[in-house]
């Protein structure tokens, strides 16, 4: 009949109790947020102007929940990000309701993220800061408390969920002016309060980068211009290479003096790593029930478990926090490291399984996540159930058989590019995505061969699909 859909869910579709979007569950928010229902406020109204900045949860998982076990189209839009063009230059957004290409010309780039968050967002900063200037921009690193100097030309807002609620970031989130024409980095999982408390923000932003594959997805159907953001690897960056000993932290007191002291090289075989298993991340209920139900198994290894409530941001320093030092120390010296989902969505915990694990040549064991462009599980990471774990990671670590395995995922075989150069791609395809080239001359480890095509590594976490090395 030729209504506006927006309008005619205000005017109608809400008092039918029908939802605006797919990923909008009217009847979730308003059963969530009772308070709201009885005032009789339309429900996507209260979300965009209250709810989100609130925390209050909208997206239904069960609504969304799909697109994370459906294959990750190579020729996805917010797939480009990687593909086609590096971060500042071009990026595609909507402008009266289509997707058009736009340029942003920046060579200085502040990129900010708060002071008082979570240690490991502060990591993620870091990281991004180096990698623009691995990439021939200038960074400068920032926080809440610092003004934005007048020669930087573009702004990136990490985890801005922390950023615009903590500290002096709360007199940030009122300078709309100054944050809407920033790129922000999202880094939470669309059924999470901290998600909505970002969305409020992302929403308005000029450019939004997700370290999470499906989680761009989910942001480009809610029609933002959004680019997916796999945060790869730099050689030789220090806060992942370590320091030889393990800072003195309350949280690593537990562990004898000779595995605080000595770091095991990152090409040493598993057999010289001291820690059988580790995992470090917020209790939760699931978790919780899990490490419960494998007590009775997980006694017979040599572990180490961080697991504090959440809460309160986990910042370095503090009561028992850990810090990046002392996370990628425990990586080095952990045989596997162990990835346990918040919930039942089979999200790919990027930071701590590429991050903390791949880049350390740690062998990771995890229960199913979603697809990931370049990853594959069982040839990258033992993807297994929970109620496999105990079988599993005992075959791994204490059968002749399974020890032999587990440092296949490590080692591979070596090999080298005789060709002028070689083309890298993200799938076994030459229509996939060009990843990289590698001169003459450069190793790799092969980790796989099928129909032509082998699975590679030219460095700690550059899983790769590339042409035979012969």
């Amino acid at each position: 009949m030729g209504l506006n859909p927006l309008a005619h869910y205000y005017c109608f579709g809400r008092t039918q109790q029908l939802s605006p979007h797919p990923f909008f569950s009217h009847e979730l928010y308003l059963d969530e947020n009772p308070d709201v229902a009885a005032t009789g406020v339309c429900p996507l109204e209260h979300y965009l102007a209250f709810g989100a900045r609130e925390g209050r949860v909208a997206f239904s998982a069960q609504q969304f929940a799909h697109l994370l076990y459906e294959p990750t189209t190579l020729d996805a839009d917010y797939l480009a990000c990687i593909q086609d063009h590096p971060v500042g230059t071009n990026c595609v957004r909507p402008v009266q309701g289509q997707m058009v290409q736009t340029t942003i010309q920046t060579q200085t780039f502040g990129v900010y993220c708060s002071s008082i968050g979570n240690y490991f967002i502060g990591e993620i900063a870091d990281f991004i800061a180096a990698a623009l200037e691995r990439c021939g921009y200038r960074a400068v690193r920032l926080s809440e408390q610092d003004l934005p100097p007048d020669n930087v030309d573009g702004h990136i807002i990490v985890a801005p969920h922390e950023f615009f609620y903590l500290g002096e970031g709360v007199q940030r989130a009122g300078q709309k002016d100054w944050w809407s024409g920033a790129i922000m980095v999202n880094v939470e999982q669309p059924q999470t309060t901290w998600f909505s408390k970002a969305f409020h923000f992302l929403r308005k932003a000029r450019l939004i980068l997700d370290i999470n594959v499906k989680s761009a997805a989910i942001l480009r159907e809610l029609g933002l211009p959004t680019q997916w953001l796999p945060l790869g690897y730099l050689e030789n960056y220090q806060p992942f290479v370590g320091s030889e000993a393990l800072p003195d932290l309350l949280a690593l007191r537990s562990l004898s003096p000779q595995v605080r002291r000595q770091r095991p090289a990152i090409d040493a075989p598993l057999s010289e790593r001291p820690i059988d298993l580790h995992f470090v991340g917020t209790l939760n209920p699931r978790r919780e029930q899990f490490f419960a139900r494998s007590a009775s198994w997980l006694h017979q290894y040599r572990c180490f478990l961080h697991i504090p409530p959440m809460g309160d941001p986990l910042i370095q320093g503090q009561g028992q926090a850990l810090n990046t030092e002392a996370v990628i120390g425990l990586s080095r010296r952990s045989k596997i490291l162990l990835n346990v989902h918040r919930d039942e969505l089979p999200y790919f915990e990027w930071h701590r399984i590429v991050f903390h694990g791949l880049w350390q040549n740690t062998l990771v064991v995890t229960e199913a996540c979603h697809d990931v462009p370049g990853l594959e599980p069982n040839v990258h990471f033992v993807s297994c159930s929970l109620e496999e774990m105990a079988e599993r990671i005992g075959w791994l670590l204490r059968s002749p058989e399974g020890q032999v395995e587990a440092e296949r995922f490590l080692d591979g075989s070596p090999a080298q590019v005789i060709a002028p150069v070689a083309d890298f791609r993200v799938e076994p395809s030459s229509a996939s995505g060009l990843d990289c080239q590698l001169r003459r001359g450069a190793t790799l480890r092969v980790f796989e061969e099928r129909e032509g095509w082998c699975w590679v590594r030219a460095m700690p976490t550059a899983m790769l699909a590339g042409p035979p090395p012969v």
